[in-house]
């Protein structure tokens, strides 16, 4: 037989899929803040045009931050405790920042040739471009560096 407490829980999957269920629609809601976030970026490859105001992207982020907190309050309502960040901010950016040295790195002269041969005279450019953009990537690197915190 059931205590009283117990029954008027939620059982363990149905508390996992109520977190889950709300972390998917947290996601989804960063999505909506990546479109609000891309539109008003200095990108010169820009995915999105802003159509809306400064006033309506208010009023956007206003419903999500109030939806959001609807979510929390759902999930404490039903003692579903909210998960720890699991990644360290720096060391994300830092990873990333590595696959976009690589990728320049690809773009190489020596590395492009299987698309074709690169003009003699435009070796030195193309190196000298990809040497100031992954030399401000190291730089951005070397100052995010000490700001992994320590174990």
């Amino acid at each position: 037989m059931q205590s009283d407490d117990s029954a008027s829980r939620l059982n363990s999957s149905q508390a996992r899929h109520l977190l889950t269920s709300a972390q998917y629609a947290d996601k989804l809601f960063g999505e909506i803040e990546s479109v609000l976030f891309a539109s008003k970026s200095k990108s010169p490859f820009r995915k999105y045009q802003n159509a809306l105001s400064p006033a309506q992207i208010k009023v956007v982020e206003d419903y999500l931050a109030r939806i959001r907190t609807q979510m929390v309050r759902a999930l404490e309502a039903q003692c579903v405790p909210l998960p720890e960040p699991q990644f360290e901010s720096v060391h994300s950016i830092r990873t990333t920042l590595a696959f976009a040295k690589m990728t320049f790195d690809d773009c190489r002269p020596e590395r492009m040739r299987g698309y074709g041969e690169i003009p003699e005279s435009k070796v030195r450019e193309l190196n000298g471009l990809l040497e100031e953009v992954i030399g401000a990537i190291y730089k951005l690197d070397s100052y995010l560096a000490p700001l992994l915190s320590q174990p």
